[in-house]
């Protein structure tokens, strides 16, 4: 079983949620606040929504209890409002607890680059980190880093598979050890990557 459905998750007025519009990539990320759960409304500050066609699909990232959830829907309409914030309605959300994902994980060692956001006291910090990998699945990588990043934070992963290959992901660090590793769940993947990452798997489990 690769993920596990989450039912009842109550997403409370004013709730932060994370939105990725589009593939992989930080600058189609954009932090939302809950304005109505049902249906369910959000709002945030994204100057280039207005670009897309709708409906679209959007991956949300919202932490619960501690827990890390990754939910699947699609925005049905934009409007903007005053102050220069877009109202983002939504369809019903499909979520999946990220913390009980259930990938076949195989020990190998890649160098990584990892481009980290995050907020910090009202300010976006975003960071560069150099790394390498312990172990890799598709749904997510543990990764030794020469600098720590912050629990929470979206990433940019990049890895070489080969001298050909490369692989670009977009995650959040799950969790987060003061010895230098980070967990990182995998959100969306850019291109062809998942295929060129399950191959790669495959090849090195056999």
């Amino acid at each position: 079983m690769e993920s596990v459905s989450k039912s009842g998750v109550h997403l409370s007025i004013g709730a932060e949620v994370t939105c990725l519009f589009g593939e992989g990539r930080l600058k189609d990320a954009t932090l939302s606040t809950v304005a109505s759960e049902a249906p369910l409304y959000l709002d945030c500050v994204a100057s280039n929504i207005q670009r897309f066609t709708f409906p679209r699909k959007v991956i949300l990232v919202f932490q619960e209890d501690g827990n890390l959830l990754r939910g699947e829907s699609e925005i049905l309409s934009a409007e903007e409002l005053e102050g220069g914030k877009t109202r983002l309605q939504l369809s019903k959300v499909v979520w999946e607890d990220m913390d009980r994902r259930a990938f076949p994980r195989v020990t190998v060692e890649l160098p990584v680059s990892l481009r980290a956001v995050y907020e910090s006291k009202g300010d976006t910090i975003i960071s560069v980190v150099e790394g390498k990998t312990e172990d890799v699945s598709v749904g997510g990588s543990k990764v030794w880093v020469h600098h720590p990043v912050v629990a929470g934070s979206l990433v940019e992963f990049y890895a070489m598979l080969n001298d050909s290959d490369a692989i670009r992901a977009l995650g959040v660090v799950a969790h987060s050890d003061p010895k230098g590793s980070i967990g990182i769940a995998f959100l969306d993947y850019v291109g062809a990557s998942r295929e060129k990452l399950e191959e790669f798997l495959e090849s090195k489990a056999a």
